[in-house]
């Protein structure tokens, strides 16, 4: 079993023998289990102690590893996006430019929900979809409605 002192420790930490103390009784609390043994001067880990000891690499791996997913969700790699679109609007423009999309973000998966207009225009405004592809109409929003960022899909040009 490991023997060191309180001091040795905060001193390796970069912290103060007053701060590691009340950390290891706070994570000795908040898992019900004495982590620490008195051994002369020092202290010995516990049986617990080691067994939490080994599983912190694996935590830590699990933390680095869930680091690198949300920066890769960030920067658009990884996630969900969810499409409203009307019939026509999916067979003329979503379906084929899926191939596209899959190609170049295979980590993204893609939720396409058929809707007419004024259903889109609400899920936007719900955040139940990320993008609406769909057509003015007479009720819906003004075109210079700031809530809505919009692009003109006819004069976009695919070459597949």
């Amino acid at each position: 079993m490991r023997s060191l002192t309180n001091t040795a420790t905060a001193a390796a930490l970069y912290l103060t023998p007053s701060t590691v103390s009340q950390r290891l009784a706070a994570l000795s609390r908040s898992i019900g289990t004495p982590l620490l043994l008195r051994q002369g001067r020092g202290v010995r880990l516990t049986p617990q102690a080691l067994v939490l000891l080994e599983r912190s690499e694996l935590v830590q791996a699990q933390l680095e590893r869930a680091r690198g997913d949300l920066a890769r969700l960030d920067a658009g790699e990884i996630g969900t996006v969810t499409i409203g679109a009307s019939a026509t609007a999916l067979q003329g423009l979503v379906v084929p430019s899926m191939s596209i999309l899959l190609c170049d973000r295979p980590g993204i998966a893609v939720v396409i929900e058929e809707a007419e207009a004024p259903e889109c225009f609400r899920g936007l405004d719900a955040g139940a979809v990320d993008p609406a592809i769909t057509v003015d109409y007479a009720l819906g929003p003004s075109t210079n409605d700031s809530r809505y960022q919009r692009l003109c899909c006819y004069a976009i040009r695919y070459a597949w």
